[in-house]
C-alpha cells in the first residue's frame, strides 16, 4: 500500500513537473513572440522616421530651389529696369525668366531622381560604367519617349537606371514660368547616381 501511494505521489510529482515546464515553455514562447513583434515594430517605426526625414530633407531642398528661383527671377526684374520695358525688351526678360525657370526645373529635376535612384550594391563596384537615357517630360510631369540611348555594357545596370524611369508614376510638375509643354532631356547615369 505505502509502495502505492510512493508511486502516485511520484507521478503526480512527475506530472506537475512536467505542467510547470510546459508552461515555463509557454511563458518563454509568447515573451519571445511579444519581443520579435516589438523589435519589428521598432524597425517600422525606424523606417518611418527615416522616410520622413528623407522626405523632409527632399521638402528642404525644393524649398530652396524656390527661394534661388525667384532671387534670379528678382534680378532679372531688376536688371530690365522698375520702368515698362518696350515691347522689344519685355521678350528679352521674358525669355531670361523662362529659361530660368527650366534651369531650375532642371536643377530640382536631378535632385528628384537622384534621391529616388537607389542603385544595387554590386554595380557600384564598376565605375566604368554609364547609361544615357532620353526622355520627354510633359508639363504634368508624365514622362513620354522614354529609351536608352547608349547602353553601359551592363544590362543589370540598364535596367536599374530604366526601371526608377519607369517606375515613377511622374516627375515633378513644371514651375509656372515655363512655358513649354514638354522639356525633352538626355540624361547620364553612372554607378555614383545621375551625373549633372
Amino acid at each position: 500500500m505505502k509502495r502505492k501511494i510512493r508511486k502516485a505521489k511520484d507521478t503526480r510529482l512527475a506530472e506537475e513537473k512536467e505542467r510547470e515546464r510546459r508552461a515555463k515553455t509557454l511563458q518563454k514562447e509568447t515573451l519571445d513572440r511579444k519581443k520579435a513583434e516589438q523589435a519589428k515594430k521598432r524597425a517600422e517605426k525606424l523606417r518611418r522616421q527615416k522616410a520622413l526625414v528623407e522626405a523632409r530633407r527632399a521638402e528642404q531642398e525644393a524649398d530652396r530651389a524656390v527661394t534661388r528661383a525667384r532671387q534670379e527671377l528678382a534680378s532679372v526684374i531688376r536688371e530690365t529696369g522698375a520702368a515698362r520695358p518696350s515691347s522689344r525688351a519685355s521678350g528679352s526678360s521674358e525669355r531670361k525668366v523662362q529659361s530660368i525657370g527650366v534651369k531650375q526645373y532642371s536643377s530640382t529635376l536631378a535632385t528628384w531622381i537622384s534621391n529616388q535612384w537607389q542603385i544595387p550594391e554590386m554595380l557600384k563596384k564598376n565605375r566604368n560604367l554609364k547609361t544615357t537615357v532620353a526622355l520627354t517630360i510633359r508639363r504634368d510631369g508624365s514622362i513620354a519617349n522614354l529609351q536608352i540611348e547608349r547602353k553601359s555594357g551592363d544590362p543589370f545596370f540598364d535596367q536599374s537606371v530604366m526601371k526608377i524611369l519607369q517606375s515613377t508614376t511622374s516627375m515633378p510638375r513644371f514651375p509656372g514660368v515655363v512655358e513649354e509643354s514638354s522639356l525633352d532631356y538626355v540624361l547620364d547615369f553612372d554607378p555614383s547616381g545621375l551625373i549633372n
